[in-house]
């Protein structure tokens, strides 16, 4: 079983993995989805963070997007709720593939929240759209 599944088996990945979705689950319990979308979108990060020690670049990436067209569907999706996955994928992705993968993800994910992210809140930008492309430098340095 052990050579079959080798990434399940590393007990750092793994207990990142649950502590990052224990950190989901309160998120959910904290502040729950109010629409179907929003249940949807939480059912599907949740599943990549479960899957993700045994499939580790392919969840990575599906938690990335979904994460980032979460937006599309429902306003959940924008409350902050996927930043601790995101971070565990940018994590996952450095730890299992090269820098440059992980940089060029970056660099689109700063440009996507510095000049998509206010385009989507028009009417009230968030202070938190500058803030967070600092928060990604400081956790990738």
């Amino acid at each position: 079983m052990r050579t079959q599944h080798p990434n399940l088996w590393h007990p750092i990945r793994f207990a990142i993995m649950l502590i990052v979705l224990a950190w989901t689950i309160y998120g959910v319990c904290y502040e729950p989805p109010t629409d179907i979308f929003g249940v949807i979108w939480v059912a599907m990060l949740v599943t990549a963070l479960v899957l993700s020690p045994l499939f580790l670049k392919s969840t990575s990436v599906a938690i990335l997007v979904i994460a980032s067209i979460g937006d599309l569907f429902t306003p959940y999706a924008h409350l902050g709720n996927s930043l601790p996955a995101q971070l565990y994928a940018y994590g996952m992705l450095a730890y299992s593939t090269n820098a440059i993968i992980v940089a060029t993800l970056l660099i689109y994910y700063v440009v996507n929240i510095l000049l998509i992210d206010p385009l989507t809140q028009i009417p009230t930008p968030s202070p938190w759209s500058a803030c967070t492309p600092w928060c990604y430098c400081l956790v990738g340095r």
